[in-house]
């Protein structure tokens, strides 16, 4: 039998090598986390400053979001209490729609078209 393959295979010689292997801790659960890293976490999840379309108010509904040209609402307000509670300090509802969020002071802007469609419905 080959002699390198002989020494490769004493038990004494394996366990040693295990020894020097460094061992990977077990990933940590977000939940883990110490509480500042994970309001930090979702801080970063929010998006950056958004071009909102505006829509026209109809007899059907009042002033609200283009479905078609808008970005959804932040994830983070939807995915538990504490990144909804993190997500609130920035968004707030607008236009009295639920899950309609704008966050205006941190920079979303408000898009009314200059198409013509801005007439009262209303008597």
């Amino acid at each position: 039998m080959n002699n390198t393959m002989t020494e490769s295979m004493n038990p004494l010689q394996d366990h040693e090598l295990k020894a020097t292997i460094p061992t990977t801790p077990p990933p940590l659960s977000f939940s883990s986390l110490p509480p500042g890293i994970r309001h930090q976490i979702w801080r970063f999840s929010l998006p950056g400053p958004r071009t909102l379309v505006v829509s026209p108010p109809t007899e059907a509904h009042d002033i609200s979001f283009s479905r078609i040209e808008n970005h959804p609402a932040p994830p983070a307000l939807f995915v538990c209490h504490e990144s909804r509670q993190i997500a609130l300090t920035r968004y707030r509802l607008v236009f009295g729609h639920p899950n309609q969020f704008a966050d205006l002071p941190g920079g979303d802007i408000l898009y009314f078209s200059p198409d013509g469609h801005w007439k009262p419905v209303y008597k």
